[in-house]
């Protein structure tokens, strides 16, 4: 077997103005994220916290002016309210979500809809099958979570059918996410990774 490897690809990221279209997703998601933060009693869901959504448009952007995706398809790995995967389908992609929280999935549906954009979110977890003995390494305080619903049957498709793959990896869940992608994603597969403020990660599995 063909050893792989990801590798890390610097993008010319630049500051764009937002079309009307994404300025109208993107307060609509931040009134929709509010009320659900203000629905759950004054708590939080656990593990969600929203990315920065403009510039996650313009990496996207970054990464399609670059023609690097292999395959048109985009996949969210825990997708919350799905507003990275509106983004992407606004960018042309085919584009997919897969969320373990149920009621982060009726939101994103919810926006989809609103914004009539063709976006396909499943309840379960983006955990492939045979993915669980990765988890063994991170620490319990970590995020990523198995079990549930089986997404990837539910969509009627893998990993590797997915040209572009976005996730928010919390502290401790990163090398655990990237050896997942690096193990069932396509060759030249790309992955997104947001992790924090102007910093997300662009990487190609060779």
């Amino acid at each position: 077997m063909i050893p792989v490897a990801l590798v890390a690809r610097k993008l010319a990221v630049k500051t764009v103005e937002l079309p009307s279209e994404v300025e109208e997703l993107l307060n609509a998601a931040d009134r929709r994220i509010e009320a659900f933060l203000e629905s759950q009693d004054g708590g939080t869901l656990p593990g969600f916290v929203p990315s920065d959504f403009v510039r996650v448009y313009e990496v996207l952007a970054a990464v399609r002016k670059a023609d690097i995706v292999p395959e048109n398809t985009f996949c969210e790995w825990g997708s919350g309210i799905g507003v990275v995967a509106c983004l992407a389908a606004m960018q042309g992609y085919e584009t997919y979500g897969i969320e373990i929280a149920d009621e982060l999935v009726d939101e994103s549906r919810e926006l989809a809809a609103e914004h009539n954009l063709d976006v396909t979110f499943s309840h379960g977890s983006y955990i492939p099958e045979g993915g669980e003995p990765w988890l063994d390494s991170i620490a319990e305080t970590a995020w990523i979570e198995s079990g549930g619903a089986d997404a990837y049957e539910d969509l009627g498709l893998d990993v590797d059918d997915f040209g572009l793959i976005f996730a928010y990896p919390w502290p401790g869940d990163e090398q655990v996410l990237e050896d997942l992608f690096d193990h069932y994603a396509a060759t030249d597969a790309v992955l997104l990774t947001f992790h924090g403020i102007e910093d997300l990660k662009v990487q190609i599995k060779r």
